[in-house]
């Protein structure tokens, strides 16, 4: 956060001043396709995986789900 102040020959008086800045607090999720925390896969197979986002902050609003 950056707060500027100018002036041109005038004062400021700044007094009881609240300064609030919402900080958003994302958290991911990321499972095995199946939901298991990990996958055995032969090779040549390809990985699944089920990612889930959360904002569990105040700062951003949440999407809507499509």
């Amino acid at each position: 956060m950056t707060l500027s102040l100018s002036t041109s020959q005038d004062s400021y008086l700044m007094q009881n001043v609240i300064v609030s800045v919402p900080i958003a607090d994302v958290t991911i999720y990321k499972l095995a396709g199946n939901g298991d925390p990990f996958q055995v896969l032969l090779p040549g197979q390809t990985p699944t995986f089920l990612i889930t986002i959360y904002n569990s902050g105040g700062g951003a609003p949440s999407p809507t789900p499509a």
